[in-house]
């Protein structure tokens, strides 16, 4: 039986809300299954990644570890727009959520996620 990675969240104006870590730093991430695409917002370790663009113009970054609690993601693909005054630093799309399976119970705050082989 694949294994279930329990991560807690806050339910706040931006959705649900939890933390997520890159190269060691804590960002705040979104859940968002109207987004497409997962977003990468900011942050200093932005700027020591290439960008490219994508076949719609927009820049996109790889970021090569990422983790949500005992869930470790490798290569994992961003749009990376530059945009300001967003109060978080990743958004979680749909890309992400047609390979996991996610469990969200609101009574206990914690998000469950199982990788889909």
């Amino acid at each position: 039986m694949p294994h279930a990675h329990s991560i807690p969240f806050e339910l706040t104006s931006n959705g649900i809300e939890f933390l997520i870590s890159i190269n060691n730093t804590q960002l705040k991430c979104v859940l968002d299954s109207g987004a497409t695409d997962s977003i990468l917002f900011k942050g200093s370790y932005r700027k020591s990644i290439q960008k490219r663009k994508n076949l719609l113009g927009l820049n996109s970054i790889t970021i090569p570890t990422l983790s949500m609690g005992t869930l470790f993601k490798t290569n994992m693909n961003f749009i990376a727009p530059d945009l300001e005054n967003v109060h978080f630093d990743i958004l979680l799309g749909l890309d992400f959520l047609l390979q996991h399976e996610v469990f969200i119970d609101f009574k206990l705050k914690r998000i469950s996620i199982i990788e889909i082989k």
